[in-house]
């Protein structure tokens, strides 16, 4: 028992340190070196390394750009159970303007609470995306997306506030809303410009 444990410490030792030289190469803008380690950690099966071996072929780091492997490995991710990876399939395909299908994915990841994916809820059925627009369900996404500290969220809401839609007495508080939330959202984008809480 001990052995199969010492076993799997080093294993996750062994991907840690992979992550961080991965990390550090694309830092240093040498995407194809971090590719390989990607991929070979995505075929292990780490889902993680399988959302940012997608966003590789989406964006052509690395690699030639490729939207169907960008699928493919945003849907393996999906399929092991990571959130980011519904998400970035459902991003991919609301670029495509396929709403129904994007639609499963957010579902998918906004039912275990990653916030990108509750925000992008709220969007669609503000707009009608692939669902029926419905401003009550909009706004439970979006609230959502804000308990777990999305700030494109609040802004969404504060805006929501602004134009009266969810009362004329919330105007003056979303406008109060929207400033704290710009003031808020510059912060972080200086701190962790890649967290999820600024993703759309």
């Amino acid at each position: 028992m001990n052995l199969a444990r010492e076993r799997k410490q080093e294993n996750e030792l062994g991907v840690a340190e992979l992550l961080r030289e991965a990390a550090s190469l694309c830092a240093k803008e040498e995407y194809s070196q971090a590719f390989r380690i990607y991929r070979q950690l995505a075929y292990s099966g780490h889902s993680d390394s399988q959302v940012f071996l997608g966003w590789m072929f989406a964006e052509g780091k690395g690699v030639e750009a490729s939207r169907e492997e960008a699928a493919n490995w945003y849907r393996r991710a999906a399929e092991l159970g990571s959130a980011r990876g519904a998400f970035y399939l459902g991003r991919l395909l609301t670029k495509e303007a396929k709403y129904a299908d994007a639609i499963l994915w957010y579902q998918r990841s906004a039912a275990v609470g990653y916030s990108p994916s509750q925000f992008r809820l709220g969007v669609s059925y503000l707009r009608g995306e692939g669902v029926q627009m419905d401003l009550p369900l909009a706004c439970h996404y979006l609230e959502e997306a804000k308990a777990n500290g999305h700030i494109v969220a609040r802004r969404e809401l504060a805006i929501l506030d602004i134009r009266g839609y969810r009362g004329v007495a919330r105007r003056f508080l979303g406008a109060i809303e929207f400033f704290l939330v710009l003031l808020f959202g510059i912060g972080v984008a200086f701190t962790n410009p890649y967290s999820d809480d600024l993703r759309g």
